[in-house]
């Protein structure tokens, strides 16, 4: 039974979904996904990087750099 403190998603399916979406060039999924990512491991350097990739090719340039 999850947490109820816990995530409602599974931050691995997630990373996956978002790499995936990146790969595709959905970028808008991958940000989402990768977002969620970020919520539960704010320190992921791999999560952030792609957060910042996916941010990047949906032209938010400023939150690619916050990312």
């Amino acid at each position: 039974m999850p947490s109820a403190s816990g995530p409602s998603f599974d931050p691995a399916a997630e990373y996956a979904k978002g790499v995936a979406a990146l790969q595709a060039g959905d970028f808008r999924k991958a940000e989402r996904a990768l977002g969620n990512v970020v919520k539960v491991a704010p320190r992921d350097a791999n999560a952030l990087y792609l957060l910042g990739l996916s941010k990047a090719g949906g032209g938010d340039d400023k939150g690619a750099v916050k990312a």
